[in-house]
């Protein structure tokens, strides 16, 4: 059993945070859930989890190489989720804007974006960054 704290940032142990999303096929249901359980599998390198949740019609060809690419030169740090638009259980699109720092090369940077989420099939999956 894995009593870290999870990397989401909510404070609970990643066993039973993101790890039930990434290990016990339990579907998130809101998209801040999905967005906080992406951003602990990039700390994780959960290569699978991160590809299985990313839109199909929307994945990049290269995505895995692209991730690959990513777990060797970042660091994660820390999460903070700055707003939700919709994306809860009973909606079918939602949008979460959040902020990320990150170590690379020496420097700490931050990701600041704000993702677009629907659900098809009862299932919550990330669309892209929203311009």
């Amino acid at each position: 059993m894995n009593m870290s704290i999870c990397p989401c940032g909510l404070g609970s142990s990643y066993d039973t945070c993101c790890g039930v999303f990434h290990h016990q096929n339990k579907k998130p249901q809101t998209a801040e859930q999905l967005m906080r359980s992406r951003y602990s599998a990039f700390v994780k390198k959960n290569i699978h989890y991160l590809i299985e949740t990313h839109e199909p019609s929307t994945r990049a060809l290269d995505l895995k190489e692209s991730l690959k690419s990513t777990f060797e030169s970042l660091e994660w740090l820390n999460l903070s989720i700055l707003s939700t638009e919709a994306g809860l259980k009973n909606d079918r699109e939602g949008k979460v804007h959040f902020k990320a720092q990150y170590l690379s090369n020496g420097q700490v940077n931050t990701l600041e974006e704000n993702s677009q989420f629907i659900k098809k099939k009862k299932r919550w999956y990330y669309v892209n960054p929203i311009e």
